[in-house]
């Protein structure tokens, strides 16, 4: 009788836990989603139009071709007498069905209720709501899957993991890229994904399928083609393997020349090099713009206040702890080490690196994404969770001061005004003492609340989420494992 009650009870005891994991997957990921894609970005900026004018013109000609909109794109080619966008093709190419689809549902265009936008050609109103469709599906739903993969990939559980995952994302500057129709988040998702499946032999394909992906919707990505393949070549089955991945990247190689020589008339050709933007037009005919890294690009990229991605994304600096404290050597091989130092130093030799109107190095956004996917990592480490903790908070804040207000829109060297080298303070800090809020949010749009209201709602639910994802974590999990301390 003893016997059979511990059992119900050991019973009843897996079920209460099992409930409190299933509880948290479903909060932890609507929560994902649902901050993800609180601030949409709608403005018509030059990066989103670019993306935004093919899916316009396959609605209305069933083509890829903007000539006829072309005065209202910066980002475009001229081949010829046409006009096309000159982004990596396939954040559009994924927009377009969806667009098709909700159209012939009868929704096709944003509808503007106010000044100045009530009177708007429907033109400019479906851009627009193809640029709204487009930042969901290539930049929050991306941004939101790093988040839950990163969780799912640290195993190990320990103490505020989910909260240091997720401001992991939310506490770096790739949160104000979440929402928005860039092409970074997506492709540094797929990179991430390649790089953490380039480890697992029997899952090599799959790397090349990510890595496939990745350079579809970002040019300078290709290099990981010729990259990733070298971290197979201490493996036994060396060549099978070079063989899995390249048939797993084999897909890039096709769409890319059917793309290339259905608008240019040449495979081999990208459509980025016919460039009609004149100050990178001379910079992409030599070498596609790349040269060498030099002094200055590298102290923007990694230190400057103007983007130094150790301000800028944060966890940069504890990876750099941990790969120091766990022995460097160890690294050395590593692919996530590897690759980010690829990357950062293929930027560092681009000619335009700084990346236009951008908060933080939008170019190494695919970098920040292979360490995001890996962050648990370092946070298994008990010294480096408690001052992670204060310095993503506070990070998180001063990120969500600039998405709640002017987002990425940070002046370059090439704008009118000139560069801004302290974006938070030039920029940031002014704009919320002129009470200048980012309007493009959920609870503006849905119940007409201020924006300045709708920022510190976000931040009430934010936290509370936050909280309630810890105490079922909790529950669910630290009860079952042995802590990491």
């Amino acid at each position: 009788m003893n016997t059979t009650g511990a059992i119900k009870n050991l019973k009843a005891k897996a079920a209460k836990l099992q409930q409190s994991k299933n509880s948290f997957y479903w909060l932890f990921s609507l929560g994902l989603l649902f901050f993800s894609i609180f601030y949409i970005d709608i403005w018509h900026t030059p990066n989103p139009i670019s993306r935004a004018l093919p899916v316009l013109t396959y609605h209305e000609t069933n083509t890829l071709e903007i000539s006829r909109y072309q005065e209202i794109s910066l980002d475009k080619s001229k081949i010829g007498e046409r006009y096309y966008s000159d982004k990596a093709p396939l954040p559009s190419l994924i927009t377009i069905p969806f667009y098709q689809l909700s159209a012939a549902l009868g929704q096709d265009k944003w509808d503007y209720d106010k000044k100045p936008f009530s009177g708007a050609p429907t033109w400019y109103k479906r851009l627009s709501y193809i640029i709204f469709l487009g930042s969901v599906l290539c930049s929050s739903m991306p941004f939101a899957l790093l988040a839950f993969f990163a969780f799912q990939i640290g195993k190990q559980n320990f103490n505020w993991k989910p909260t240091l995952i997720t401001l992991s994302v939310f506490g770096t500057y790739l949160f104000i890229y979440a929402g928005t129709y860039f092409n970074h988040l997506i492709s540094g998702l797929f990179l991430a994904f390649a790089t953490y499946f380039i480890k697992q032999p029997k899952k090599v394909w799959l790397s090349g399928l990510f890595c496939a992906f990745a350079f579809l919707s970002e040019y300078t990505l290709g290099l990981f083609a010729a990259l990733l393949p070298l971290f197979l070549l201490r493996k036994e089955e060396k060549w099978k393997l070079i063989f899995s991945f390249g048939l797993g990247f084999l897909p890039a190689l096709i769409i890319y020349a059917w793309y290339n020589y259905s608008l240019s008339g040449n495979p081999l050709t990208f459509v980025f090099y016919y460039t009609d933007y004149e100050t990178f037009s001379k910079g992409i005919k030599q070498n596609y713009g790349f040269g060498f890294p030099s002094l200055e690009s590298v102290y923007g990229l990694l230190l400057s206040p103007y983007m130094g991605i150790l301000w800028f994304f944060t966890p940069f600096a504890f990876f750099i702890a941990y790969w120091v404290k766990s022995g460097i050597k160890a690294h050395l091989t590593n692919p996530v080490l590897i690759n980010s130092l690829a990357l950062f130093a293929l930027i560092s030799a681009y000619f335009i690196w700084w990346g236009g109107y951008s908060w933080g190095p939008r170019y190494l956004i695919p970098m920040a994404c292979i360490l995001a996917l890996q962050s648990a990592a370092v946070w298994r480490n008990r010294v480096f969770r408690s001052i992670g903790l204060i310095v993503l908070s506070v990070s998180f804040l001063l990120h969500f001061s600039a998405k709640s207000t002017v987002l990425f829109l940070i002046p370059d060297r090439l704008s009118k005004q000139g560069e801004a080298s302290f974006p938070f303070t030039e920029v940031v800090v002014e704009a919320i003492k002129a009470g200048n809020y980012n309007s493009n949010n959920l609870f503006t749009w849905w119940f007409d609340l201020d924006p300045k209201y709708s920022a510190i709602c976000f931040l009430i639910l934010f936290f509370a989420w936050l909280l309630s994802v810890e105490k079922l974590y909790r529950a669910g999990f630290l009860k079952t494992a042995k802590v990491q301390t």
